[in-house]
């Protein structure tokens, strides 16, 4: 495997999972990629000598009457082995359309494949490691790849095709150290997919500035953070906090008063206890007063969950529904009117 290797992407349409059950393919789609360019994709219909079901024409568009006047898998198999003599075959999710495959081409006589075999799913997991959905689908309307016809052999093979040269660039812009890291064992990667990568690495890529090595480890440098806020006049009167909170708040006298106890604190090194109601909102209350404060960043806290407080009895269970249940629960273990030691009760 060389940088001039033809990868054959591949992808099959097919009546159900086994060959051995009686399954059969119905569509092939193929296309080669040499040199970083598609240069050369294939597109039959072939007639399964047996039904199709219901829903492998829902999911494919692809009906008995298409079917018809395709050829039989015994007369372009041939072909197709040829063709695919020499490649290295590339799918997403391979484990499924070279085994299949490789079935059919021993069903009619033909040798059975032997050619390595790259995994774009595992690729996909390896080098986008936080994306939610590794369907093909997904990651080519993630990525911006064209794919007009989901679960139609020709469509996916070339969006497969369009998808590992994305993977491929992405990984060579990942830095050195983290290329050699993961080509140092390519017995992890399912199939040939690890010595894909390892043709593919870059070596001694200059790391940019805002990157640094620690130990084993790329890490981004630390942001030297610069405050640019202009702080405000604070809004004193009930007026000036509903003009400052236009259009998008609606002011409550409630917020109000929790704004204007958190500012007159703010110069305290006393922690202030804050029993909030229902609906209050008290997070953002909280950030725009210690905003226009112009002091340190505040640490709020929910004691609902911190302080492990319980409903008493006859309450609703409101920890379903999401709903703060702060007013219910406040004094599950005070005394009511009772203070927390060290804090400042409002």
């Amino acid at each position: 495997m060389n940088t001039d290797t033809i990868y054959a992407v591949i992808d099959l349409e097919t009546t159900g999972t086994s060959v051995n059950s009686g399954d059969r393919v119905i569509q092939i789609g193929i296309a080669l990629i040499q040199s970083g360019q598609i240069i050369q994709t294939v597109s039959q219909l072939i007639n399964p000598d047996r039904d199709v079901p219901r829903r492998i024409q829902q999911l494919t568009a692809i009906t008995p009457k298409m079917l018809v006047t395709a050829p039989y898998f015994e007369e372009i198999g041939p072909v197709l082995s040829a063709m695919l003599k020499d490649t290295v075959i590339v799918a997403h999710n391979i484990n499924f359309d070279y085994p299949f495959l490789s079935a059919e081409f021993e069903r009619i006589g033909l040798p059975a494949l032997d050619n390595p075999g790259i995994d774009t799913v595992e690729l996909a997991q390896v080098l986008l490691p936080t994306t939610g959905s590794y369907r093909l689908v997904d990651l080519t309307s993630m990525l911006g790849i064209e794919h007009d016809n989901p679960h139609r052999a020709d469509s996916d093979a070339v969006s497969t095709a369009k998808l590992l040269l994305n993977l491929t660039k992405r990984f060579q812009h990942l830095p050195s150290h983290t290329q050699a890291q993961l080509t140092a064992h390519p017995e992890i990667f399912l199939r040939e997919t690890g010595q894909y990568l390892k043709v593919y690495e870059q070596k001694n890529r200059v790391l940019p500035d805002s990157l640094q090595q620690v130990g084993r480890f790329i890490l981004r440098r630390p942001l030297n953070l610069v405050d640019t806020i202009n702080h405000a006049a604070y809004p004193q009167t009930d007026d000036q906090k509903r003009q400052l909170l236009k259009p998008t708040y609606r002011f409550r006298k409630a917020q109000g008063k929790m704004m204007d106890a958190i500012y007159a604190h703010a110069e305290s090194d006393t922690p202030l206890f804050i029993e909030a109601g229902t609906g209050m909102g008290e997070e953002p209350w909280v950030s725009l007063a210690v905003c226009l404060s112009g002091k340190s960043p505040a640490q709020v806290g929910d004691y609902n969950r911190h302080l492990g407080l319980t409903r008493s009895a006859g309450q609703p269970d409101d920890t379903r529904s999401g709903r703060n249940t702060a007013s219910r629960t406040a004094h599950c273990h005070l005394k009511r009117g009772q203070s927390l030691s060290g804090f400042t009760p409002v």
